[in-house]
């Protein structure tokens, strides 16, 4: 596809320090997860893997971690591995059906490239969308979100899903006929 030539013959070869962070939108089950974990396996920039968060399924403390009072008496956060540190690209998939307090730290690490004490300046940070028009759980992003990043958005033909469910992932025939029926 486009996307993944763009990924794997342009995108991942950009320095991660100066890429913009990408968010990828499209409809649920187009393929945007897949071509993503596929491009950082194909590339692997920097030889640091990809760590994959999907923050729909997570919380306010798994961003910054648990609250404690030092012994200076000021409040500091517990590291949490759910980021993966800044050791690794970051993929945050289902970014917009995150809730307001793991959005808004989102928001905090597509700008600063920080989440608590770890730096995420050396990695690639991508996130996946669904339209708020396709799925009732998706929210509109705030435009500070939007405005710090590059968007994509992934879009298939018939052709493209007839090829899918033929030759990589098998899926019965008579949804590929419905959809080549009733032109996607």
């Amino acid at each position: 596809t486009t996307f993944e030539k763009f990924l794997t013959e342009v995108y991942l070869h950009l320095d991660p320090r100066t890429a913009p962070p990408l968010i990828v939108w499209g409809c649920p089950g187009v393929g945007k997860s897949e071509i993503i974990n596929a491009a950082f396996k194909q590339v692997n920039p920097g030889n640091r893997g990809l760590k994959t968060v999907i923050l729909s399924q997570i919380g306010a403390l798994d961003t910054y971690g648990m609250p404690h009072i030092n012994d200076a008496g000021t409040t500091e956060f517990t590291p949490t591995a759910t980021f993966g540190r800044g050791q690794k690209h970051l993929f945050l998939d289902e970014m917009n059906n995150a809730t307001p307090l793991v959005q808004g730290a989102v928001q905090n690490l597509l700008s600063a490239e920080v989440m608590g004490d770890d730096s995420y300046q050396d990695v690639f940070l991508i996130a996946a969308c669904n339209p708020p028009s396709t799925n009732s759980l998706a929210n509109d992003l705030n435009h500070p979100i939007m405005s710090r990043c590059m968007h994509i958005v992934m879009d298939y033909e018939v052709a493209d899903f007839e090829n899918f469910a033929m030759n990589i992932y098998p899926i019965h025939p008579a949804i590929t006929a419905f959809h080549k029926q009733s032109e996607g």
